[in-house]
C-alpha cells in the first residue's frame, strides 16, 4: 500500500533550503507549512496537487515555473515581502480568487495566472524596483474584475487581459507603463 496517498498534511522542518522539482506533484496533500530556512520552490512543485492554501515566506526568493500548476482546489495564497520571482505558468489554473503581492516582486512569468477562472482581484504592492511582466498574465481570467500592477511594471505585454472581458472593470496602470497589446478580443 502506499501510504503517501493517505497524507494530507505536510510540515517542513526548519533548515530545508529548498522545496525540489516535483515533490509533491499530483499528491493529495491539502496543507503544507513552508519554514523561512526555504529559498526556492521547485517547477511544478506542488503541480497538480491537492492543496488548499498556501502561506509563502519572505525567504523564498523564487516560486518555479508550474509551482502551483492546476491546483484547482487552492483557494487562498499569501505572500510574504521578500519573494522576488513567480515562474512561468506558475498558478495557471488555480482555484484562487484574490491575490496580493509584495513590493519585493520584480518578475512574473508568462501565464502565470492563466484560466484562473476563479480569480477576482489581483494587486502588486507599491515598490520601488522594475518588475519585468510575461505574456498572457490573465488571460482567459473570466471573472478578473479588478487589477492594480506594479508602479514599476515594464509593459502590459500581448494577451495579458485576453478574454477578460466578463468583469474588468478597474485595472491601474501606472505611468510610464508600456502598452503592448491590451488584448482583449472576444474569439
Amino acid at each position: 500500500e502506499n501510504y503517501g496517498d493517505n497524507i494530507n498534511q505536510v510540515i517542513i522542518k526548519d533548515g530545508v533550503e529548498s522545496i525540489g522539482n516535483y515533490a509533491f506533484y499530483k499528491s493529495p496533500v491539502m496543507s503544507v507549512q513552508i519554514p523561512e530556512t526555504v529559498k526556492s520552490i521547485g517547477r511544478a512543485a506542488f503541480g497538480e496537487s491537492n492543496l488548499m492554501e498556501i502561506t509563502v515566506p519572505g525567504s523564498v526568493k523564487v516560486i518555479g515555473d508550474e509551482a502551483f500548476y492546476d491546483c484547482k482546489s487552492l483557494k487562498s495564497a499569501t505572500f510574504y515581502e521578500g519573494v522576488q520571482s513567480i515562474g512561468v505558468n506558475a498558478f495557471h489554473k488555480c482555484g484562487i480568487a484574490y491575490l496580493d503581492f509584495p513590493a519585493s516582486i520584480t518578475s512574473v512569468g508568462a501565464g502565470a495566472f492563466m484560466e484562473c477562472d476563479s480569480l477576482v482581484q489581483v494587486r502588486f504592492a507599491k515598490g520601488e524596483q522594475n518588475v519585468s511582466l510575461g505574456n498572457d498574465l490573465f488571460s482567459k481570467c473570466w471573472y478578473l474584475s479588478n487589477v492594480t500592477l506594479p508602479v514599476n511594471a515594464d509593459k502590459i505585454s500581448a494577451g495579458m487581459f485576453a478574454r477578460c472581458y466578463m468583469a474588468l472593470t478597474y485595472l491601474y496602470i501606472p505611468r510610464g507603463v508600456e502598452v503592448c497589446g491590451v488584448g482583449t478580443d472576444r474569439s
